[in-house]
């Protein structure tokens, strides 16, 4: 663990004001070590909106982000239809139940995975889309980390062999 010499960092006692003002000699702060970084298995990242030429675009961004971060991609995917939710709607209250209108939202998916990332690159990779994605455009990420190996312990007594 590494020290830092605090009389670097004050400025000096004149310029303070305080005639009585003194650092201890040996007095240093320690630099605590951060927790060792996550490992993802994979990430998948959906991305929801009602024009697909925008969520083209976003993909595009997507892949050149990850390009430039190094981050290998698995698959990326969309469905070949939209999910139409469709609404019927009477025109008048009372009668005329023939007369009706219909309205239409169409909704498009693009699907990503990124395989093998940091918990930082993520971070970073996941506030970088955050910050640049359209108006209109929804994300959902799901990550999955990398469990380690499991240790099988062997709890049988051992015979012994004389």
């Amino acid at each position: 663990m590494r020290g830092v010499d605090m009389k670097n960092l004050f400025p000096t006692q004149a310029a303070i004001g305080f005639s009585n003002f003194s650092i201890p000699k040996n007095y240093s702060v320690l630099v605590k070590k951060d927790n060792p970084d996550v490992l993802y298995r994979s990430i998948e990242i959906e991305m929801r909106g009602f024009e697909p030429a925008v969520l083209v675009s976003l993909a595009k961004f997507l892949t050149y982000a990850t390009h430039e971060l190094g981050v290998s991609v698995g698959k990326c995917w969309a469905p070949p239809k939209a999910l139409h939710n469709r609404l019927t709607l009477l025109k008048s209250i009372h009668i005329y139940k023939k007369h009706r209108v219909q309205y239409e939202i169409r909704t498009y998916f693009r699907y990503f995975t990124l395989l093998k990332i940091t918990g930082s690159t993520a971070d970073t990779l996941l506030e970088y889309l955050q910050r640049n994605v359209p108006e209109g455009i929804a994300l959902k990420v799901t990550k999955h980390s990398a469990k380690p190996d499991k240790i099988l312990l062997n709890t049988s007594p051992l015979p012994f062999i004389v």
